[in-house]
Formats: structure tokens, C-alpha cells, sequence
């Protein structure tokens, strides 16, 4: 059978209907819900009502398939558990039984689409009989879908212990009730025994009825039936009157077995148990106080290829039919009977095959007066369905009721018409180039500007965009860069001509939001600017210079230079000549003391 379906005309069939890629802009003949098309933002890009009507139209020469029901034979998906009384008055039973095992498990696989079978057992309380090999209850077999864990499990049990006909019957049911059941599958208990319950049960307090009770709490119920193999002699009447109230209450069956093969009897339930309709009452139902509801039993058949021939709806599940029809699907209105308050309940159904076979199940249902299940106090849209409590504005509005969904009243930090980023653009950094001269990194009153500098710009605003620019200081010293978006930046000077490197100085984020940062320097950069909000600031950065040395005058030339007395040598230059002579005689001094201090220290090593 072919499951998949390639459709390779979709993309030609949807050119030209798509959305437009710009949320500024529509396309007016779109298939597809667009940005802010509706409320709900999980149904943006996907197929407005026309969309799915041309989808309808691609698979049409298709035919029929998906969640249509089969035309030939069905067989059942089942979830088994047989809960077995293992007391000393089973010996006989037991041993009959284990003799039919193959068949009983060979019978299964045969019958059903997909099987998982389960062992429990059960004795007495210890504390109750005294007898210490008893025991409460027992998982002998957890779920398997190895029917060899079966077999084997049925060929170990032993009888032994009891003391009285009164078992934990309740607790053996408890035991396979809280095993982990699939869903959508037929479930179904099979207890044997042959002796009647304590009720209330002794150290658990259990009863029948509450028995009854944690079954409906399985979604959809198990079945419980039940095989008595006391043969009609047991003086307690066997199984008794409280475990018939239990299948008649869960769907199930009541079997008496003959005291020469309850091997049989076993092997014969097991047979009608899975021959019985699957039966789904669909769901789960959500419906506002006052709605049509369709119940849809669409997914029972009767498994050989049988018909299901009448379906019966219990609206509320109090045990009483209220409907009968030939067909799976019937609308109810349903009304809330106490107030504004959440009604949870169930919808109970039954179904009959062309065999006179039942079964029973049942489906969640909740009446409100929303149509959906968020308790009124909590609910952000408490007259409307609105299940998911979606709010994409935050307000404490749910997107269904708001009347604006999704735009806030007023424009959030960063937030601006993607077409008009100008409109925004408030943002700057500024500093100054001076000229430091007492050498502490800040502009001092009195230190003047520093004209002519480069500095560099580079960044990312919060749209993504790069950002690169370069500027020179003006006549006082100073440079800014404006009209930035929100983001994050980097500024460096460039070192200038004929002037040293002085100390700079990280400035300050002015009006900024939360994360902004005046970043990190680093020599003549300053990486990690932040700039998180409209018209914030950054500040005050100071690159601070050491101006040039100014140069001494050079001495003027005697216009009338003279030599020494007796002619020859170096030309007079106007340099009177003891202050050379005495220049020199304090150099050679300097010299010899050096001289001196260097031999001391040779000789002091």
C-alpha cells in the first residue's frame, strides 16, 4: 500500500500567491497569512482559507485517503493483564490452566494488530493470616510484547498460603490498574479466581466500588471481566456478588467455570473478550456553555470485518443511555448546570456489533462558559476560547479579546518603523584631542584643543547595519559622532604628527538603557561601546597629547669675529674665553673623579 504521495506542482501552482518577504508591504493576492494578518502569531506563513482551498484542489486527483476508515478486516491493538488468585485452594485450577497456556497465548497473537500482556497475582495480607509466605499482590509480569515472559510466567506460579476464602482480590485489580496502559487501545483485565474479596479490604480499605472508581480514571476504561473456577462448590459462592458488580460496572464479563477444565473457560473468554467491537468515542470535547457538540464514534469497528449496528451516547456519563443511533456521529447541545465554574466530566458510549456484542468506553468532556479549560480566575481571556492563553503584547490581555494584540500602546526601547530608522537616529559619541600638560589623562581647564586629528568610527547598529565613518577635531579640540542608532561601536584616534602619545581617558554612557557600556580602552581604541536605548550617549573621551618641545634660538654671529693675540686658531665668536676655559677645566674634573670611582669599585669586588 502506497502511504506517500509526492506533489511536485505546489511551488508553480502558489507562484505569485506568496507572502511578501517585507512586513512593511502585502501582497494582495496571497495565499498565505501574512505578518499581523491575524491575531494568532502561530498562524502567520501559513495557508489562509483560500490557501487551503487551493491545497483541497492539488489533492483532489487523489482521491480519498488519510483518516478514512478501512474497507476490509480490522484486527485490534490490546493492552491484556490477568490478575490470578495464587492461594492453595488454585492448585487444581492452576494446573489446568498452565496445560492450556499455548493455546491461550497462541490465541492472542493470532487475533490481534499489536498485543503487550501483563501477569499479576495476588494471596492475602501476612499480617492478616499469619501464613508469611502470603503476600498482598505481586507484578509477575510487567507489560511485554514477548508472549515467552507469559508463558513462562503462568509455568512458575504456584499455589500455597490463603488461610481463608477471603483473598486481596482489590489489590491484585489495583496492581494492574496502575500499570502504564497505552492509549487508543483496547484494554482488558482477566481475573481469575475462586474466592471472594474482603471488602473493605484488609490495610488497604479498598472496595469495590473504589475499585470501579480508578478504573474510570484509566482514559479510556479497562474492561475488567472475570473467571470463577471455584466450579459452583465454593461455600463463599466463589468469585461473589461485589467482583459481578465490577464487570458489569467496567464493561466486562462474568464467567462461572466447570470444575473439570477451567483451562477451557479461560482459552473460551479470551476468545469472545478480543472478538468484541473496538469501540472510541473520539474527543477530547471542549465546549462553551451552550454549544453544539459533534460526538464522533467514528473510529469503532468490529474486528473480522463485523459491523458495528448501534451506538449509544451517556452525554454524562451517570450510567444512563440518552441516545441511540445507527450512525457514529450525533450532535448534543450542552449547558452548564452550576454556574461559571469549569465542568469536567466524561461522555460514556457503547457500541453494538452485528453479533450482539458490546463494549463500552468513554471520552473526556469539558463544559464551560469560554469553551475552554483555564480556570476564570487565571484566564486572560475568561468569556473567550483561548486555551493556549497566548499574549503576544504581554499586557495580561490574551491575544483573542485584545484589541491589539500585538503593538503596545507606546514604542519600547529600540522599537521603530523598519522604513524609518532616521526618525531615531539620535544616538552619538563625542570626546576631545587636547593637549595634557600636567599628564593625567583628563581635559583640565586651561589645556587647549588639538585641531586637525583623525578619528575613526566603526560598529554595528541593532539593525544588523554597519556603521563606518571618520571625522578630524575641530579648532577646540573636539569630535562627534551623531545621529547613531542604537548599537554597538568602536572609536581609535590616529596618532598625530609632532606631538607625543599623553594618556587617555574612557568617557561615560549618558541616557542609556539597560546593557549599554562605555566600553573598554585599549592604547589609542576604545572597543565595546554599547549604545542600548534612543538618544542614548557616550561621552567625554579624552585622547590626551604632549605638545612638542620649543626650540631654544640659535646665538647670533659676530658680524666682526677677531682671532687671539699672536694670529692663528679658531675665529672669535664673541664667547669670552674664560667662560670656555672654565667649561673645559669642570669637564676634565667630572672626567677624573668618574675615573677614580670606577678603579674603587674594581678593587673594592
Amino acid at each position: 500500500m502506497e502511504f506517500i504521495h509526492l506533489i511536485d506542482g505546489v511551488k508553480a501552482h502558489f507562484a505569485g500567491h506568496e507572502p511578501d518577504p517585507s512586513i512593511a508591504h502585502r501582497n494582495p493576492d496571497r495565499w498565505m497569512h501574512e505578518f499581523f494578518d491575524t491575531r494568532i502569531p502561530a498562524e502567520w506563513y501559513h495557508p489562509n482559507p483560500q490557501g487551503h482551498e487551493e491545497e483541497k484542489n492539488l489533492l483532489l486527483p487523489f482521491g480519498d485517503f488519510g483518516a478514512v476508515p478501512p474497507s476490509g478486516p480490522r484486527d485490534p491493538n490490546v493492552d491484556l493483564v490477568f490478575v490470578v488468585d495464587t492461594t492453595e485452594s488454585m492448585d487444581g485450577p492452576l494446573d489446568r490452566i498452565r496445560q492450556r497456556t499455548d493455546e491461550i497465548v497462541d490465541d492472542m497473537a493470532t487475533r490481534t494488530n499489536s498485543l503487550r500482556v501483563g501477569l499479576v497475582t495476588y494471596r492475602d495480607d501476612p499480617a492478616r493470616t499469619g501464613i508469611p509466605t502470603d503476600y498482598v499482590s505481586r507484578l509477575d509480569v510487567p507489560f511485554t510484547t514477548d508472549l515467552d515472559q507469559l508463558r513462562d510466567g503462568f509455568t512458575l506460579l504456584n499455589a500455597n498460603g490463603g488461610g481463608d476464602p477471603q483473598e486481596t482480590v482489590y489489590s491484585g485489580l489495583r496492581t494492574a490498574l496502575n500499570l502504564p496502559w497505552r492509549p487508543g487501545v483496547e484494554k482488558v483485565i482477566v481475573l481469575i479466581g475462586d474466592g471472594p474479596p474482603q471488602d473493605p479490604e484488609f490495610g488497604t480499605d479498598l472496595t469495590g466500588g473504589r475499585v470501579i472508581g480508578q478504573d474510570r480514571d484509566v482514559d479510556p476504561p479497562v474492561a475488567i471481566s472475570a473467571i470463577d473456577v471455584s466450579g459452583g462448590v465454593s461455600p463463599d459462592g466463589g468469585l461473589g456478588p461485589h467482583v459481578q458488580d465490577i464487570t458489569a460496572a467496567t464493561g466486562g464479563t462474568f464467567t462461572n467455570s466447570g470444575v473439570d477444565d477451567p483451562g477451557l473457560t479461560v482459552v473460551s473468554t479470551v476468545d469472545d473478550l478480543l472478538a468484541r467491537p473496538y469501540v472510541s468515542a473520539g474527543g477530547p470535547y471542549v465546549a462553551r456553555d451552550g454549544d453544539t457538540v459533534r460526538l464522533d464514534a467514528s473510529g469503532s469497528f468490529a474486528p473480522g470485518g463485523g459491523l458495528i449496528t448501534r451506538y449509544e451516547w451517556d452525554f454524562d456519563n451517570d450510567g444512563t443511555y440518552d441516545a441511540s443511533n445507527t450512525d457514529p456521529v450525533l450532535t448534543h447541545v450542552y449547558h452548564s448546570t452550576v454556574g461559571p465554574q469549569l465542568i469536567l466530566t466524561k461522555v460514556g458510549l457503547r457500541v453494538t456489533d452485528d453479533h450482539g456484542r458490546t463494549a463500552t468506553t468513554t471520552a473526556h468532556l469539558s463544559v464551560t462558559l469560554d469553551g475552554d479549560e483555564v480556570p476564570d480566575e487565571v484566564d486572560n481571556c475568561p468569556n473567550d476560547p483561548n486555551p493556549g492563553q497566548e499574549d503576544s503584547d504581554g499586557d495580561g490581555i490574551g491575544d483573542v479579546c485584545d484589541p491589539d494584540p500585538l503593538l503596545p500602546a507606546t514604542d519600547e526601547t529600540g522599537v521603530f518603523p523598519a522604513d524609518e530608522p532616521g526618525s531615531v537616529a539620535r544616538s552619538q559619541i563625542n570626546g576631545a584631542v587636547f593637549a595634557d600638560t600636567n599628564d593625567n589623562g583628563r581635559r583640565d581647564p586651561g589645556e587647549a584643543g588639538i585641531a586637525g586629528v583623525r578619528i575613526d568610527l566603526r560598529g554595528q547598529d541593532a539593525g544588523g547595519v554597519a556603521v563606518v565613518r571618520s571625522l578630524t577635531t575641530g579648532t577646540d579640540g573636539g569630535w562627534a559622532f551623531t545621529g547613531l542608532l542604537p548599537g554597538t561601536y568602536a572609536v581609535e584616534e590616529v596618532q598625530p604628527a609632532n606631538v607625543g602619545n599623553g594618556r587617555n581617558s574612557l568617557g561615560a554612557v549618558d541616557n542609556g538603557a539597560q546593557g549599554a557600556s562605555a566600553g573598554t580602552l585599549t592604547g589609542d581604541t576604545v572597543t565595546g561601546i554599547v549604545l542600548s536605548g534612543i538618544g542614548s550617549a557616550a561621552v567625554s573621551y579624552g585622547f590626551g597629547e604632549h605638545p612638542a618641545p620649543v626650540p631654544s634660538p640659535s646665538p647670533t654671529p659676530n658680524p666682526h669675529p677677531t682671532t687671539r693675540p699672536g694670529g692663528g686658531g679658531l675665529p672669535r665668536t664673541g664667547e669670552p674665553l674664560a667662560v670656555i676655559a672654565g667649561t673645559g677645566a669642570a669637564a676634565l674634573v667630572v672626567g677624573t673623579l668618574l675615573v677614580l670611582l670606577a678603579r674603587r669599585r674594581r678593587l673594592s669586588r
